[in-house]
């Protein structure tokens, strides 16, 4: 009868013992989730160390070319064949229109430059400027990196 007693003292053990097992094994997926859940937080695409350098410099190494149908080739002008474009700097990106908006207002009272929100899925994004040359926006980046806007960035769109 003894060993009986034995053998179910064991198993309750191993009972607890893969409960406890399984109960840590939860925890520690609830607490990765957290880590990258914070409350509050959103993903910045301009946050990353460096980018801003890249993407400035790939934008100012890379010249618009055209591309032309070659029986149309030497009928059109060499201006004509490239679409006009206006430059404006980004400076700020995010998922929540109200933090955008906010910030928005901020830059307009301290600049000059018209300064716009536009939501481009999923972001709103902050630019300022409005400029058909690109050394204007060369300019006012520099004027907006050192006013804290360490992540702003020249973008080319076509003229509208």
């Amino acid at each position: 009868m003894n060993g009986g007693r034995v053998t179910s003292e064991r198993c309750l053990v191993c009972v607890i013992v893969s409960v406890a097992l399984a109960v840590a094994a939860i925890g520690d997926v609830a607490v990765a989730g957290r880590r990258d859940r914070r409350p509050g937080s959103h993903f910045d695409p301009l946050g990353f160390p460096g980018d801003d350098s890249v993407i400035t410099n790939r934008i100012a190494a890379s010249k618009p070319t055209a591309v032309v149908p070659p029986q149309t080739r030497g009928l059109m002008a060499a201006e004509d064949s490239v679409p006009a474009a206006i430059w404006q700097v980004q400076f700020f990106a995010t998922t929540d229109w109200s933090e955008a908006n906010d910030l928005r207002e901020r830059a307009a009272a301290g600049l000059a430059d018209t300064v716009t929100m536009e939501f481009e899925t999923p972001y709103y994004k902050v630019r300022a400027g409005h400029f058909a040359d690109r050394g204007e926006a060369e300019a006012l980046m520099i004027r907006l990196r050192a006013m804290g806007y360490e992540s702003a960035w020249i973008v080319r769109r076509p003229d509208d």
